[in-house]
């Protein structure tokens, strides 16, 4: 993850947005504030079963 955002940060100089991080299931809300402040980055939370049924439709809908 530290080598993600250094390299976010050479890419995209001080111009870029704050990097956030995206995470699902019990880990995202067991281990948020662990890992805002190792990274001090945002962590943003979002249901698994949510994300796996947008998931499934996506791919449904470009399969013939």
């Amino acid at each position: 993850m530290r080598k993600l955002q250094a390299d976010q940060k050479q890419d995209n100089g001080s111009k870029s947005p704050d990097l956030c991080i995206m995470a699902t299931g019990g880990g995202a809300f067991k281990y948020h504030d662990k890992i805002k402040q190792a990274l001090d980055v945002e962590v943003i939370r979002e249901d698994e079963m949510e994300c796996l049924i947008i998931g499934k439709n996506m791919v449904l809908s470009v399969v013939e």
